[in-house]
């Protein structure tokens, strides 16, 4: 073929494709088009490719080359080439709009039929087939792959396909964006950015080179949970995640990596939904085309003029997931969303598709409900702390690029001397709060030289909260109203306010006049960002507060510990009420905070003081979900409740809805349908709540216990009977524990009104349980009611709903709902049926509540946000944890004594069954040291202790028979160990010997041997030792040790404490107590270390109680010049545990001279909080004397006191210290 012919082949072939543009044009932007349009758009553009294709060939080859011969066939008159043509060219006149006025009114509309566009289908179709079949004859590169240049074809096919997708994109990207404003999912990237800018190169390396991430990146189905301490760099360590995965995922385009940041500063970036959409979006972007689930939802929903529900949006992304080889989400700040359980809802969903091919990395603070939420979808190894340990080589590496980089610290520069000081002080002080280090550098700038800077380094702020605090309190007077003004609009703003917005709020004053003053206005808009560490201004002009802490630190009543200065320039701004309110969304306008609350005393009412003290106290046994600084929402509520009580001299009144009946499986998650040791536990700590409420208001509080069974047990298949036989059983557990003071029980049908008389048979029970579920439902039922429409707005019941789905999967698996259902998903669905029958009935019966009850403090074994009542956990567990209910478990006994909940499932391999009487009762921890070498039965003391009894089978017994050194190691962890039932020592000698076989016997000025007498007194032994008196919590080593002549040593073996000057002090103490009066004469108090520091730590960690110290000065007891430095808590290495050194003032009566003892280092309010626990029921145990008993007790353990002794008969007790 000639080089003319070749020219005039290929200038065919452009003017073929130059027609078939404009037809691409014109398909794109036609409106009211059938879907055909986007057939006939796709096999149009996939043509254009393949001529594109054709003409460069042909350009580039050799006119003489055999290839031709074939490709000519394709131009000659009247053929595939011309024929096309023709077809072309009709459909840009058919397609083109018109001119002028004919264009106004004819704008791109659509101008075909079904058969033009079926005959113009098969003609493309026909000519892709020849022109593809052209291509496939290239001669001249299958020559040159013969020839070995592979590489090359490989390279220009890699680049054809390219070129053919980014065509494909180019068609579908309006529509891929139309679907994408559809959704409008807010850019987790504006959070990621922000993030990287804050990280260093190595920031997070410990986490990204562990063992677990890497199973995660590579096993399939894998979930990481990361959970640490508000300010421990979570959010910089996702962004180090996020680019890990991006880079991990950069050379294989059928991987895809979504990510979502939730933002407490961004109200669009706290809902569930929104994630949802966000990584939708995103993964949609990563698609060569546009995903077709996708724009099936799009259509579906009228082209998007309707919203898709939460429902279909889950549906597509997990057709998208199972679309992709490998997807890897993560989301940040779980804590962060305000919709939490239906996040945690959604996130169950997701990790239970189980594709395979989903790797899920979450982080947030450990908090119960999202720790509840997950727990069962996440390996216990695979849920990760941030501890300090783990994150003090990224702070230093903070600390130490920010010396570097930081205009504002460049005098440090060059003085390596300085610059090491900061950098450790800052690690080691920081204790793994990210956040707390940057504070501190941000205040670090203000040091001119090196004396200011050390003094400023060894007075850092302890806390984050100090850390606020301290900047708040450094605000110059003239701009602290400005300042807090500020901040007030950043915690409570719906949506993140511009730079301009917020110059705008300090011209606002509400008591001015005018109220609006531009004069106010700063020049310079900057100027108004006073509190530099507390905000942040983004790249794109946003002020936001810097940090979520910030944010519950303003908005908290702990701000109303902090600095004097704040409330005298503060007052009342009003901001609420002012005409800046469409600033602030209808949800997030709250009553003033405690930022705008003056800390001035105002005299009230005494009856209202008392009320509002007993309240706190109820406070203290709540937990709740929602506030961090576990606010009781619900209190002003019930302040004149309690204060009409106490102004009648009336017990004050709680009431709980519990105790139903024992879970339907009976195989995996209790052991019997009858109470055991939980619902013991349950109801010894309502009855310490009541006991403690009596100490500080003398009538006391009675806790009504109101059984919801027979509201329900119909829907678990419960019988009616195993109903009335459990609720029986507790009232009887009541009595022979002497709670019935102050535990009472009422039942539904009584509210009712349908049986009138305190007693109850139980036919007559029977017989009514179906009339009173019908009579509940008539009377306070809404015929109304919508369950979804409730559990969307009401977080207490969608909490209250999340909890009985989970627990009905296993509540009812052997009942017929689980064999009769078809598959897993039907039981399931089942299950949730039940929940929202539940619900449902749960509703009438609050209202119930409500309207009989309007007297009542309203108690909750359900989380909650505590709005309308207080959840309590009736068996606490450590800090974050909800506790199962009694009778949803069973308890377990720790070899250290501690209780915990759990299914009996998961006790078996390592707890063994025992039994009261003939049925099983609680778990205990296998180990050796329950073997005392006798046949003996132990009965485990709440809150604390152990009484051992021989066996009624055993016959007399000695305790010269037990195992003593057995006995010792079971005192060091479960103090005190009573014995009970054995052979009474009567002889001195008899018990040293005993006492011998534990350890070294210590011999002191009343010899080895101490007698203490109560009531008579004999003054002229020298070993009698009176105490009639109240004694006061104390351990037994500082004081006495010099009187009785105790060397110096260290702290039980704990080396951080070498340098603090102690004395040797007694391990174990051994007593037997010879002769008493009768029982509730005065017991003695015994306060367990492990059980305060469990509730000690909801207010401070163990971590920040050992930075503590007190000192003491008391002439009587030799410590003349004072004891200072004394540690507050100190770890005891032997059990791994801390334990506590507080010794509180002896009174004057027991010696002539007071303590002095303070607490050091402004550690006063860590001391109070210890001291209003000492002798909370929860944490010591009242314990009564019985003749014969010998008491075991180990000082790390436990701390004692005594309350006066008012029997008519002498008291005596023997006492030995041991090392």
């Amino acid at each position: 073929m000639d080089p003319i012919t070749a020219v005039s082949l290929a200038a065919s072939i452009v003017q073929l494709i130059d027609a078939t543009t404009k037809v691409i044009k014109y398909l794109n932007d036609v409106k009211d088009a059938p879907k055909d349009r986007a057939r006939l758009a796709r096999e149009t553009t996939s043509l254009l490719a393949l001529l594109t294709d054709l003409r460069y060939k042909v350009e580039e080859a050799n006119p003489t080359d055999p290839w031709f011969n074939g490709v000519f066939s394709l131009g000659v008159e009247g053929g595939p080439l011309e024929q096309f043509d023709e077809t072309i060219k009709e459909l840009v006149k058919k397609l083109k709009p018109g001119t002028g006025i004919k264009k106004f009114n004819k704008i791109l509309l659509w101008t075909l039929d079904k058969n033009e566009i079926s005959e113009t289908l098969t003609k493309i179709e026909r000519l892709k087939t020849l022109v593809g079949l052209a291509l496939q004859n290239d001669q001249l590169k299958l020559s040159r792959a013969i020839e070995g240049d592979i590489a090359e074809v490989k390279n220009n096919t890699r680049e054809t396909a390219r070129g053919v997708a980014e065509l494909r994109v180019g068609q579908e990207d309006d529509q891929r964006e139309k679907i994408h404003r559809w959704l409008s999912a807010p850019d987790p990237s504006l959070n990621h950015n922000e993030a990287r800018e804050k990280r260093q190169a190595q920031t997070g390396a410990w986490f990204i080179g562990s063992k677990q991430y890497t199973n995660w990146k590579t096993n399939p189905n894998s979930f990481i949970w990361l959970h640490g301490i508000p300010g421990c760099g979570k959010t910089i360590l996702s962004s180090t995640v996020v680019e890990d995965v991006l880079h991990h995922c950069d050379h294989d385009s059928s991987l895809a990596v979504a990510y979502f940041y939730f933002d407490f500063n961004d109200i669009e970036k706290q809902q569930h939904e929104k994630m949802i959409r966000s990584l939708i979006t995103q993964l949609s972007m990563q698609c060569a085309s546009t995903p077709k689930v996708l724009e099936s939802l799009f259509s579906s929903k009228m082209n998007g003029n309707q919203q898709p529900m939460a429902s279909e949006l889950l549906m597509a992304l997990r057709q998208m997931i199972q679309n992709c080889s490998e997807t890897f989400i993560i989301v940040d700040a779980l804590d962060e969303c305000k919709e939490r359980q239906d996040l945690l809802t959604d996130i169950e969903e997701i990790a239970e598709w189980k594709t395979g091919k989903l790797h899920i990395l979450a982080t947030s603070r450990r908090e119960r409900d999202i720790e509840e939420g997950i727990e069962h979808l996440v390996n216990d190894g695979d849920k990760i702390c941030i501890q300090s340990t783990l994150v003090s080589e990224d702070i230093s590496t903070y600390v130490r690029e920010r010396l570097q980089t930081d205009r504002r610290l460049k005098r440090w520069q060059n003085k390596p001397e300085a610059k090491q000081e900061i950098e450790e002080t800052l690690t080691k002080k920081a204790e793994g709060v990210f956040r707390w280090a940057v504070c501190q550098l941000d205040a670090l700038v203000n040091c001119l030289n090196l004396p200011i800077l050390r003094k400023a380094l060894a007075s850092l702020p302890k806390t984050l909260d100090d850390t606020y605090a301290r900047i708040l309190e450094q605000i110059e007077e003239e701009h602290s109203q400005n300042a807090l003004k500020v901040l007030e609009w950043l915690a409570y703003s719906a949506r993140p306010l511009q730079l301009k917005e917020v110059a705008e709020v300090i011209t606002v004053d509400i008591e001015g006049n005018p109220r609006v003053g531009p004069e106010r206005r700063c020049p310079e808009p900057l100027d108004i960002l006073i509190c530099s560490s507390l905000v942040t201004l983004t790249t794109n002009g946003e002020v936001r507060l810097a940090h979520f802490s910030v944010k519950e630190y303003l908005a908290s009543k702990r701000i109303q510990d902090g600095p004097d200065s704040i409330p005298s320039s503060c007052g009342t701004t009003g901001l609420f009420q002012t005409n800046a309110e469409e600033l602030l969304s209808a949800d997030n306008r709250q009553s003033p905070t405690p930022l705008d609350q003056n800390r001035f005393i105002f005299h009230e009412k005494p009856s209202t003081r008392l009320a509002r003290k007993i309240l706190g106290l109820i406070q203290t046994y709540g937990q709740n979900v929602v506030t961090r600084d576990n606010t009781w929402l619900s209190k002003a509520k019930f302040t004149p409740v309690i204060e009409s009580q106490i102004e009648s001299r009336e017990a004050v009144r709680l009431i709980l809805p519990a105790f139903p009946s024992k879970s339907a499986n009976k195989l995996d998650k209790v052991l019997g349908p009858l109470p055991d040791m939980g619902e013991e536990l349950a109801l010894a700590h309502l009855n310490g709540l009541c006991r403690n409420i009596a100490d500080i208001y003398e009538p006391g509080a009675t806790v009504t216990i109101l059984s919801d069974g027979l509201v329900y047990n119909d829907l678990d298949f419960t019988p009616d009977e195993e109903v009335w036989n459990y609720t029986e059983a507790l009232r009887q557990i009541v009595l022979a524990k002497g709670f019935s003071t102050n535990i009472r029980f009422i039942r539904v049908m009584d509210l009712l009104g349908l049986h009138s008389s305190r007693a109850i048979t139980r036919d007559e029970y029977l017989a009514l349980i179906s009339e009173c579920r019908k009579e509940l439902m008539a009377q306070f039922g809404d015929p109304n009611f919508d369950f979804r429409l409730e559990i969307s707005r009401n977080r207490d019941t969608c909490m209250t709903y999340s909890g009985y789905k989970r627990f009905l999967q296993k509540d009812l698996l052997y009942t017929d709902y689980a064999r009769n259902a078809s598959s897993k998903t039907a039981y399931r669905k089942i299950c949730k049926k039940v929940a929202a029958d539940m619900i449902t009935r749960g509703k009438a019966f609050a209202k119930l509540i409500e309207v009989k009850c309007p007297d009542y403090v309203r108690l909750s074994i359900h989380p909650s946000t505590n709005e309308t009542k207080l959840s309590i956990p009736l068996v606490p567990q450590e800090l974050g944890k909800f506790s199962m209910t009694p009778w949803h478990c069973a308890v377990a006994v720790d070899v250290n004594g501690s209780f915990k909940t759990a299914h009996v499932s998961d006790l078996h391999e390592t707890h063994d069954v025992i039994y009261s009487g003939s049925r099983p009762f609680y778990f205990r921890e296998r180990s050796a040291l329950y073997d005392l070498g006798a046949s003996v039965e132990l009965e485990h003391l709440y809150p604390c202790g152990l009484i051992v009894r021989p066996a009624q089978s055993a016959g007399p017994i000695s305790i010269l028979d037990i195992n003593m050194r057995t006995l010792r190691k079971l005192g060091e962890r479960q103090s005190p160990i009573i014995l009970r039932g054995f052979s009474k020592i009567t002889e001195r000698g008899v018990f040293v010997e005993a006492a011998s076989k534990i350890g070294e016997v210590l011999s002191w000025s009343p010899g080895k041997v101490e007698r203490i007498f109560n009531h008579k007194m004999d003054h002229t032994s020298k070993d009698i030792n009176n105490s009639g008196f109240t004694i006061p919590t104390h351990f037994n080593s500082i004081v006495g040790s010099t009187v009785n002549g105790f060397q110096c040593t260290n702290h039980a073996g704990d080396e951080r404490h070498s340098n603090l000057k102690s004395y040797k002090w007694p391990r174990f103490e051994l007593f037997t107590c010879v002769n008493t009066s009768t029982q509730g004469c005065g017991d003695t108090l015994f306060v367990s270390s492990r059980r305060l520091f469990q509730f000690l730590s909801y207010l401070y960690p163990v971590e920040s109680l050992e930075r503590a110290t007190w000192k003491l000065q008391n002439d009587d007891l030799g410590v003349h010049n004072g004891l200072k430095d004394l540690p507050l808590v100190v770890q005891y290495l032997v059990q791994h545990m801390p334990y506590s050194c507080w010794h509180q003032p002896w009174p004057v009566t027991r010696i002539s001279s007071q303590d002095k003892i303070t607490a050091e280092g402004g550690n006063e309010d860590i001391t109070k909080a210890i001291n209003d626990l000492l002798y909370d029921r929860r944490v010591c145990l009242r314990f009564s004397w019985e003749n014969g008993d010998v008491l075991l007790l180990g000082n790390t353990a436990i701390s004692h006191a005594g309350a006066p002794y008012l029997g008519e008969e002498d008291r005596e007790i023997w006492r030995v210290r041991l090392n």
